[in-house]
């Protein structure tokens, strides 16, 4: 590594120094902050198009939609051509001793581009910076001192100056600093959305009745030791199991049970959300027509999953419980028409999880939890030149 460091054009990594769990105390964090990643993104053209901006146009079409839902209304069409909406990820990965009482793990965050739909994980998912458990300082009360705090300050503060499209004009605390020329087009973070992937494929569709299908032979897929069924797997797998279960249902219910023939319409109304997610994958919010028909599918089955939370509740058989992810799926249904679903999901996030992880593993050897981290900066920074190279061979 120290040979090859010097030949990376990408920025240094920006150092602080927080205070750590003892017996570590204070110790030196590298962090690949977002205002320096975007700047470099767009010295590197191929990168930039690839990642971050496709197409010109893109952002004045994200922005126009969202104004159903009032979001920067008080910036004109040409302000708003500039602003590149982005995704910020967090997430605990297991790095040591997985599926152990002793395992560790690490949370980690990323961003990418919303407007970069078509890009790998690979190659639009930025890696920020990660902390181990039991390793951040989490002291009480307004004044304690607490790590994960301090990174997302200077979080806010890298965020601030991208959206400004400068160079920071002061440091972290607010100290005053030399004011360089613009470098790149505004970008904005902009607030929470609600994950459909998150409510609906890891929530709502894990917690209904699945039955037995000779393919998948392992009943564990299914069956859990205590509590009622509830299906497992990635998010990614789950929602292709849509069409699959309503065969399923449809083959073994019987028609004179009313609650049965409830069943399989929740799970008909359920695949065609799917379908409809599938039909307009490409598009940066659903057009009208398609708006109404997600919302009127996603209000019918929830309406029907009431009805079975209710039935269930009566006969004492915890199934179809209604929670807050029912709540927010609705919410979600009601602003396809503003943002597509898909582009605010955690599927490239969850992704990104697998690579750090793998990142992770292979830098804690001899190091302690905050030494690993800066060795997973500085790979992973090199591995973002090697990707940038790449993406200039492909001009």
């Amino acid at each position: 590594m120290k040979k090859v460091e010097p030949n990376i054009s990408l920025p240094q990594p920006h150092q602080v120094q927080p205070r750590f769990a003892n017996p570590l105390g204070e110790r030196i964090q590298e962090i690949l902050l977002p205002h320096e990643m975007l700047a470099a993104i767009y010295e590197h053209k191929a990168t930039w198009d690839k990642v971050i901006l496709p197409d010109e146009g893109l952002p004045l079409k994200f922005w126009r939609a969202q104004k159903n839902g009032k979001p920067l209304e008080h910036f004109a069409d040409r302000e708003l051509g500039k602003v590149i909406p982005l995704s910020l990820h967090g997430d605990e990965v297991p790095v040591t001793g997985i599926g152990k009482q002793w395992s560790r793990k690490m949370v980690n965050f990323s961003w990418h581009s919303l407007l970069s739909t078509t890009a790998s994980v690979r190659d639009s998912q930025f890696f920020i910076w990660a902390l181990f458990d039991k390793a951040g300082v989490t002291e009480e009360g307004d004044t304690g001192y607490r790590t994960l705090d301090k990174f997302f300050d200077l979080l806010a503060w890298s965020f601030e100056f991208m959206f400004k499209g400068i160079h920071p004009t002061c440091n972290a605390q607010g100290e005053p600093s030399e004011q360089l020329e613009q470098l790149y087009s505004i970008s904005a973070l902009e607030g929470p959305a609600v994950d459909l992937c998150y409510l609906e494929r890891l929530g709502r569709q894990k917690q209904m009745p699945s039955v037995w299908y000779r393919y998948l032979n392992k009943l564990t897929m299914f069956l859990r030791q205590n509590g009622t069924p509830k299906l497992r797997g990635k998010a990614g797998k789950i929602c292709h199991f849509a069409d699959i279960i309503v065969h399923l249902w449809q083959r073994h219910m019987s028609s004179e049970l009313l609650v049965h023939k409830q069943i399989h319409l929740l799970l008909k109304l359920s695949a065609r959300m799917e379908q409809l997610i599938t039909d307009n994958r490409e598009e940066i919010a659903f057009p009208a027509p398609e708006a109404r028909k997600f919302a009127k599918a996603c209000q019918e089955m929830l309406s029907l999953h009431a009805v079975l939370a209710n039935h269930f509740a009566e006969e004492e058989t915890d199934l179809f419980t209604l929670t807050s992810k029912c709540h927010m799926l609705q919410h979600i249904s009601l602003l396809a028409g503003c943002i597509n679903p898909r582009l605010v999901w955690c599927f490239s996030g969850e992704d990104m999880q697998n690579r750090v992880q793998q990142l992770a593993q292979a830098s804690v050897k001899g190091n302690n939890a905050a030494s690993a981290v800066n060795k997973i900066v500085r790979h992973y920074r090199l591995a973002m030149q090697i990707a940038f190279m790449d993406h200039e061979d492909e001009i």
